[in-house]
Formats: C-alpha cells, structure tokens, sequence
C-alpha cells in the first residue's frame, strides 16, 4: 500500500504539553514534516508526519505518551485553480469521505501535495489509482 503513516498524540490541554512532545523528538533528532493541532477544552490532539515515525512511534511511547497511527494518502496536483477540486470529485464520485487533509505548496515545482486521511483509506487508493492521480510516498515529502 502507498501510504504515509500518520502520528496522533493525545495532549492535555496545559502549558508545556506541546514543548514536550517537540523535545522528545527534538532529543532523537526526529524532523517533523508537518503536523496539525486541534483541541478542546480539556485535550488536543497533535497529528504529525515525521521522518521517521517507528523511531517517534517508540519513543514516544517511552514517554508514556498515548498515541495512534493512522494511514494517510498523498497526491501531487499542479498548483492551480480547481486542482483540489479535481481530485475530491474523483473521491466523491466513489462515495469516499474525507475525514481531513494537509496541503503543502512546492514552490520549485509548482506542485501542491494534498495529503488525506478518508474513511475507507483502500477504496482512496484505487479510486486515485483508477483515476491515474501521481500519488505520493513518505519519501515525497521529505525531499526539497
């Protein structure tokens, strides 16, 4: 499967939560790709790409820290109007839900990367696949 693993870090919603996470990684020389931060009153939730998420998975977990792994798609579509549009009619069209993204812009390139975490991640694929959209690896995302 050509998928980019995800990890979810459960936080409590405090001062210092965050920062921890950060040095943990920071401490195991662990880049983060990118990540996502949403939260409620009394917890967040830190979604992160990394370089290297066997090695973050298990010191996170060293840590004590509650985590999942989630399996994400990523695409590459040009940078233009109705690039983004393009590729969710193709998962519409197949009854796919996104559950949320990513989007990176390559200035190099003129190339977004769009990277989804749906419902039914298999059906994604082939959907994409079938569709003849250039998918991306972890790899895709760490080069410049």
């Amino acid at each position: 499967m050509n998928t980019i693993q995800q990890i979810s870090v459960f936080l409590e919603n405090k001062q210092g939560s965050l920062s921890a996470v950060a040095n943990i990684l920071k401490e195991n020389n662990i880049d983060i790709i990118s990540l996502n931060l949403a939260d409620t009153s009394d917890f967040g939730i830190l979604r992160l790409i990394v370089d290297d998420h066997e090695k973050a998975c298990q010191v996170l977990r060293d840590a004590d820290w509650l985590i999942r792994v989630n399996d994400l798609i990523g695409v590459r579509v040009n940078d233009e109007p109705g690039g983004m549009a393009t590729i969710l009619q193709i998962l519409d069209d197949k009854q796919i839900n996104v559950e949320y993204l990513y989007d990176f812009i390559c200035q190099k390139n003129n190339h977004t990367y769009i990277i989804f975490r749906m419902e039914q991640t298999d059906a994604g694929l082939q959907a994409l696949l079938s569709a003849n959209v250039e998918l991306l690896s972890a790899d895709d995302l760490c080069k410049p």
